[in-house]
């Protein structure tokens, strides 16, 4: 059991999100994505520096049944709030294919989700398992926390073939570009 809460744990903490759309990532798209990775990280340490920080560091309140954007929450809420910092963001990707930063961030959102599921083996027989009086003693943040672990697992698990089969021919430079760049584009998640 407490396997199973650290790996939903590790999840949430990661941050990592699912996207609204399904089956329509290429492996370009994904390749794209991978490559303006570095790009990202760097001017996403840029914005923090300068203090906007305070727009990426919001929490995502997925549950089940709601979005799991992992990028576009943050690309969104910086586009709204902060224009020339999203024009900025749109320069960096526009040299990598993409239009704008919003799609970068669809792009992005498909991309690391179909690399999370390629990643991780399906867990969601292992949530099943938990017993409902153990999640009643839970306090209850941690309750919350459990069923975002869930609703995450669920689209990890949900990811379509189509995506992961995308992702594949480019896991390695995912692999590369992640480590590369830290996971410190999370500048952009909303975590």
């Amino acid at each position: 059991m407490m396997r199973i809460l650290k790996v939903v744990a590790a999840i949430i903490i990661c941050g990592q999100a699912a996207p609204a759309f399904a089956g329509d990532l290429t492996t370009d798209q994904a390749r794209r994505f991978a490559e303006s990775l570095p790009a990202a990280t760097e001017l996403g340490q840029e914005l923090e520096a300068k203090g906007l920080d305070e727009v990426f560091d919001k929490e995502p309140t997925f549950l089940a049944g709601e979005e799991f954007r992992m990028y576009s929450s943050g690309v969104e809420l910086l586009k709204k709030d902060h224009a020339a910092e999203y024009s900025q963001l749109t320069n960096v990707v526009k040299k990598h294919g993409f239009t704008n930063g919003l799609e970068w961030a669809r792009v992005g959102d498909k991309a690391m989700l179909a690399y999370i599921a390629l990643k991780t083996p399906p867990m969601a027989d292992a949530m099943a398992d938990v017993s409902p009086e153990l999640l009643k003693m839970l306090p209850p943040e941690q309750r919350v926390q459990f069923e975002r672990g869930k609703a995450m697992i669920a689209a990890i698990d949900a990811v379509p073939e189509a995506d992961k089969e995308a992702v594949r021919p480019v896991l390695a430079l995912l692999d590369e570009m992640t480590l590369q760049s830290g996971q410190k584009a999370g500048a952009f998640t909303g975590r």
